[in-house]
């Protein structure tokens, strides 16, 4: 039993009985084959530059996530106290401005304090008409 040589596979040309009587249909196949290697070659050609562009170009925000974490401040924090409670009537500091020592930061509304201290002075007349009546009771 003796089989005819085949031709290796993508030789340029079949040559077979059947190749020989569609030779148009032979040619365009071939020319089919190429435009769809050289279609496939240009989109991984454009989706790799596409892919290039993002991984260099882009950027992104980076987060990491642990459950040991440790928070570090450059300096140490310092308390803002006022001498006097009251109510704010303008903010001059914002949050993380740099302020210098002896600056106004907030500015407490004049009413509240005039209504606080006529209260004061109120309390102190009423526990000095008490410490006189005490007083004239002992004698």
């Amino acid at each position: 039993m003796c089989h005819p040589r085949r031709p290796a596979i993508g030789s340029a040309r079949l040559e077979t009985p059947l190749a020989r009587s569609f030779p148009r249909t032979l040619r365009s196949l071939e020319s089919d084959r190429s435009r769809r290697s050289l279609g496939g070659l240009a989109v991984a050609v454009v989706l790799l530059a596409a892919w290039g562009w993002w991984f260099f170009g882009a950027r992104l925000a980076v987060f990491a996530v642990s459950s040991a974490a440790r928070l570090e401040v450059a300096g140490a924090a310092r308390p803002v106290e006022a001498p006097v409670a009251g109510r704010l009537a303008e903010a001059r500091a914002s949050l993380g401005q740099t302020v210098a020592a002896g600056e106004v930061l907030f500015v407490l509304d004049p009413a509240a304090l005039a209504e606080e201290a006529t209260a004061a002075r109120q309390r102190l007349d009423a526990l000095a008409e008490r410490r006189a009546a005490l007083a004239d009771e002992l004698g």
